[in-house]
């Protein structure tokens, strides 16, 4: 029995577990289940790949790749074939991604009337394709020659697309290689965490073009009228909010023999693009100045309210936070803060007090609203720091991701004296970008 059968019978069986489990999960809601479940589906993942990996090196594959070279097909037609395959690439994934990255990605399909990200999506989700990018990266991005001609074909197609999708916003040629389907952050949605809820809070969009544009209005006024009496007007006053997004980048050194060696390096890549983007996004879709670079929530929720006392926040000052918030935003609010300033507003209130707790008794809400830990919000309480937002973070806050990650192999670094010293580079870049856009929807506590 050849490896490769193996291996399909090892992903039978895991799925065939996970089917079992899940019914069970259903009717029990057992996080023991659960973890389970989610053991299952990386071990289900691990297994797909492998098969990709061991069909790319498999003699008979190779053979029949090389009889027939795939030519990679086009539809002229804008939501056609190309259309259908990016959403079956989605479908296929939606057992390894968040639902909300699927319903996200299959909105961005359903938009594309141009189709080019359509295309795009298609040829990175490519299993060829996967196993080109891994002998790319492994072989410091000359390993043209190490490819079947599946393989090739592949690379093609993406770089077709990619170059389709530059030309479309006017950012150039590109220059690098699009990150696998699998491994990508921007669709997979793995750089979302506990210390960074704003992409779980917010509203985020993907983009087609290179700038999200909205409109935003205070609202109709309506009033009553005595009989026959001319209506006035009330015409609401619009605005457009856009938003770009920004490039933000990454450089990591391997050694040559790292690379060549590294048996967990498609793994590892992913591991170290989502920690890269995450570490970023925490903060500057928490404190971006917008130059350049994200506008944080903090930067752009300037209805602030301060706290009574010089350099210290009261249990009054939290009352006051929430009743400064407008009634349509306070069904949906929460409260945004770091940890080590929860932990202080908990603390306010000890035992015997005849105060009630801010909190919960599980701290799952804080003055019956719930909230969440943002890191790199100020966990200093003192004067002139902003400690905490209050808001309905869907309604006030935007993000905004242009779809792909992108990384250029550089075959060799050089020391002081210009000559080898026998590593490689990975440089990374993605596109993705964040403001507030309706600031009515947001109220900022800052110590006086």
């Amino acid at each position: 029995m050849s490896k490769l059968t193996d291996l399909y019978e090892q992903r039978d069986r895991l799925q065939t577990e996970l089917d079992g489990l899940g019914d069970q999960y259903r009717d029990t809601q057992d996080q023991g289940v659960l973890e389970r479940m989610g053991n299952l589906k990386r071990g289900i993942v691990n297994a797909e790949r492998e098969i990709v990996m061991e069909a790319a090196n498999d003699p008979a594959h190779r053979e029949s790749s090389e009889a027939a070279p795939a030519t990679p097909e086009r539809d002229t037609a804008p939501g056609g074939e190309d259309r259908d395959a990016a959403l079956r690439a989605v479908e296929a994934r939606s057992d390894e991604m968040e639902s909300r990255a699927s319903d996200r990605l299959a909105d961005l399909i359903d938009r594309d009337k141009l189709g080019t990200e359509s295309r795009y999506l298609r040829a990175v989700a490519e299993p060829a394709y996967l196993s080109a990018f891994m002998k790319q990266v492994s072989g410091g991005g000359g390993a043209e020659a190490m490819l079947n001609r599946d393989e090739q074909a592949a690379m093609q197609a993406v770089g077709a697309a990619m170059t389709e999708r530059a030309l479309q916003v006017g950012d150039g040629k590109f220059g690098g290689f699009a990150v696998p389907f699998t491994l990508d952050p921007t669709i997979m949605l793995t750089s979302a965490g506990a210390v960074n809820p704003l992409r779980e809070l917010a509203s985020v969009a993907t983009i087609v073009g290179s700038e999200w544009k909205g409109i935003s209005s205070a609202g109709v006024t309506a009033a009553f009228a005595k009989e026959l009496t001319e209506v006035g007007d009330n015409t609401p006053e619009l605005a457009q909010p856009t938003i770009k997004p920004e490039r933000a980048h990454a450089f990591v050194p391997a050694s040559i023999e790292v690379t060549m060696d590294w048996a967990n390096l498609q793994a590892e890549l992913q591991r170290l693009f989502a920690d890269a983007k995450e570490t970023l996004e925490a903060t500057k879709f928490a404190l971006g100045d917008g130059t350049d670079e994200p506008a944080g929530i903090v930067t752009g929720a300037t209805e602030v309210v301060e706290s009574a006392e010089a350099g210290k926040v009261g249990i009054a000052d939290w009352y006051a936070l929430q009743a400064a918030l407008p009634p349509r935003f306070q069904a949906n609010a929460h409260t945004l803060m770091a940890l080590a300033v929860s932990n202080a507003a908990y603390r306010l209130v000890g035992g015997g007090s005849t105060e009630p707790s801010l909190f919960a008794e599980d701290r799952s809400t804080f003055l019956g609203k719930p909230w969440a830990e943002l890191s790199t919000l100020d966990a200093t309480i003192a004067t002139g720091k902003n400690v905490a937002v209050y808001g309905d973070i869907a309604a006030g806050f935007k993000i905004v991701d242009r779809v792909g990650l992108t990384v250029e192999v550089i075959p060799h670094l050089f020391g002081e004296n210009n000559r080898p010293i026998g590593a490689r580079g990975f440089y990374a870049y993605w596109r993705t970008g964040s403001k507030v856009v309706n600031k009515a929807a947001l109220r900022t506590l800052k110590v006086k």
